[in-house]
């Protein structure tokens, strides 16, 4: 029965790779065409975000901000003068992606693969079971957020990627100390993909908190060497304005969020996670329906919920990272306004926990 279940595992783990290379080979023409840097730019400089205000008559999206932003950024910008609400590292990447290969998707596609796999690890050590991590994959790969992503340069399955394999290293650090300088410097990376991930070191000192004081200095020593890595993304501000620049731009960030829709409700990420409902401020109507949406949104969320109680009972290093991580985002998500996309750094982690869950089942069931 184990042998059967095994080549059970590695067939659903075929069809997770099949399906992604599926993704992959559908959107071929939008990760194959150069982008035009020219028309980038001459959009961004008669877009929203051009400093004459005369000059704003065109929209740009996302996915073009941080092209153009990135390849910038490798052409010698200050990332404190191009699209300073995010942090740099993904759109280094992305610049760097467009410089070799005329087009940034291919960084993502590699984002993408890394995610899968990486959480496929996390999974198998949470269960020791290779169906159910392979069916982890198999919801992330399925999933439409996911899908949308793979082939455009946004920041979020970036950030996942680095989120994940975050977690991996701090649970092969504690067999292996060595390994916290790469950790520290992987989950520097982590924090400077996008904004809402600064809160990952907190994840890993309250486990140093609570459960290994032993090992709390070498947990700091990790944090510190994210900091240092963090604030090596940003080597020309300090060098074109120094210290007190860099503090200035941080401000400057914090002053552009708040300014954002302030009278935007809390807790709005919620309703959109459990209903797909979102509160829209740019239709007629107050609520859109998600077309991404599905009941495994939701059930997720219960999922959060059950082993939040059964942690209580049994110290768990890699659930512990999961659940704190999945809480501390949605918390933090809570407290400004949101897009479906923002849910791609809680869906995949929620999955982990579905699989958790039908893990405990079975073995109740044992």
């Amino acid at each position: 029965m184990k042998r059967i279940f095994k080549l059970l595992g590695i067939l659903l783990g075929l069809v997770v790779i099949v399906n992604f290379f599926w993704i992959v080979y559908k959107n071929a023409s939008v990760i194959s065409t150069p982008v035009s840097i020219q028309s980038l730019q001459s959009l961004y400089n008669n877009s929203q975000y051009a400093q004459d205000p005369n000059n704003r008559k065109l929209w740009l999206d996302d996915p073009k901000l941080y092209t153009i932003a990135g390849y910038n950024y490798v052409k010698g910008t200050s990332p404190g003068k191009m699209n300073i609400e995010h942090p740099p590292f993904v759109k280094y990447l992305f610049g760097i992606s467009t410089l070799a290969f005329g087009n940034p998707s291919i960084v993502q596609v590699v984002f993408a693969f890394g995610s899968i796999i990486t959480l496929i690890f996390l999974t198998f050590k949470l269960t020791n079971n290779l169906f159910l991590s392979n069916f982890a994959g198999l919801l992330l790969v399925s999933e439409e957020l996911f899908q949308q992503q793979v082939a455009i340069p946004m920041l979020d399955i970036g950030g996942l990627f680095f989120v994940l394999l975050s977690i991996l290293l701090f649970e092969k650090s504690f067999k292996n100390p060595k390994l916290f300088l790469l950790f520290g410097i992987v989950q520097g990376l982590a924090v400077g993909s996008k904004t809402g991930i600064f809160i990952l070191p907190l994840v890993f000192l309250l486990y140093g908190v609570f459960f290994e004081r032993k090992l709390l200095k070498n947990i700091i020593f990790a944090t510190l060497i994210t900091f240092l890595t963090y604030l090596l993304l940003y080597f020309k501000v300090f060098l074109e304005s120094g210290i007190t620049g860099f503090v200035d731009l941080n401000i400057d960030v914090v002053r552009l969020y708040r300014s954002y829709l302030p009278e935007y409700p809390w807790g709005e990420i919620w309703r959109l996670l459990i209903t797909g409902n979102w509160r829209v401020w740019f239709w007629e109507t107050e609520f859109v329906k998600v077309p991404e949406w599905s009941l495994i949104w939701p059930i997720g969320a219960v999922a959060l919920f059950f082993s939040t109680l059964y942690l209580i009972k049994k110290k768990n290093l890699i659930l512990f990272s999961i659940l704190v991580w999945s809480w501390l985002y949605l918390i933090s998500s809570s407290t400004h306004v949101i897009f479906p996309r923002h849910l791609l750094l809680f869906l995949p982690f929620s999955y982990m926990l579905i699989v958790y869950c039908l893990n405990l089942l079975i073995l109740r069931i044992k």
